[in-house]
């Protein structure tokens, strides 16, 4: 339903003399995520269909958006050059299929598993996958350098880096150093205040967190939906998220989402 008509339904909602349904759920409303071909290039589907919905647009950073989508979850790569990726974008491939095999050739990503390049932890996307591709290098100080941007994002600064360099040895999957992290390991001190902060965007991948973001928090806000995010508020995605993440604070005595981790990423819990 998403797909047809260009997002604006059948123009009947009668068929064979019987009331049908002409429009999908809301994304909100989805029981399963990513199954709603949309024009938002965090979200839409990585179909044939999602593609076109955002090879309509003729938009190049929504373009981008996707295909970095296409390298990071569907090829479990990672992107080394934003502005090849950009050039890229600007005249994507005719379809899906041609655009996944360019990707798998492009000098601007990189897929350790099938090619070996080399990967920057500095870089890396604070992902799942990205924890996974920093594992597989053989270099020993990587995972360590990786996780160190984590325990930052979760505000905290190591104090006993032996005993911080063992917990994340120990780890195999991100979401099991999240769980350590949480804990509020004695091996580092913890600012509450900075932890999982809003920032400016530095590179893609906060962009990515940014959108995750404000996906989270407009799921778990009562009586308010995020499509009434005033005008003023929605001149970028970091406004919208700003105004998302104050209004669940504000609905929940002024306390931020108790998570910083969401869909094997992660997000941001303060504006």
């Amino acid at each position: 339903l998403s797909a047809a008509y260009g997002g604006g339904g059948h123009p009947s909602c009668l068929s064979n003399g019987s009331l049908v349904f002409t429009r999908p759920r809301s994304p909100d409303e989805a029981a399963t995520p990513g199954c709603i071909v949309t024009g938002d290039p965090l979200t839409t589907p990585l179909t044939r269909e999602g593609y076109l919905a955002i090879a309509t647009q003729n938009d190049t950073e929504n373009m981008s958006a996707f295909i970095r989508r296409v390298v990071v979850d569907h090829l479990n790569g990672t992107v080394l050059r934003e502005d090849l990726l950009e050039a890229f974008a600007r005249s994507p491939p005719p379809s899906l299929d041609k655009l996944t095999a360019s990707a798998r050739d492009a000098e601007w990503a990189c897929y350790p598993h099938s090619t070996g390049c080399a990967v920057d932890p500095a870089l890396a996307p604070l992902t799942a996958a990205g924890f996974q591709q920093i594992l597989a290098l053989p270099e020993a100080t990587a995972i360590g350098a990786f996780a160190m941007r984590v325990v930052a994002h979760y505000g905290g600064n190591v104090t006993n880096a032996s005993e911080a360099e063992a917990a994340m040895r120990a780890v195999s999957r991100l979401s099991d150093l999240i769980d350590v992290l949480e804990q509020r390991p004695v091996w580092a001190t913890w600012d509450n205040a900075t932890a999982c902060a809003l920032q400016e965007p530095a590179s893609a991948h906060d962009t990515k967190a940014i959108g995750l973001s404000l996906e989270f928090h407009c799921l778990k806000m009562q009586g308010f939906v995020c499509e009434n995010i005033p005008a003023e508020c929605s001149r970028t995605e970091m406004d919208r998220a700003d105004y998302a993440l104050s209004v669940y604070a504000m609905q929940n005595a002024w306390n931020p989402t108790p998570t910083c981790y969401y869909r094997d990423a992660l997000i941001y819990a303060r504006p």
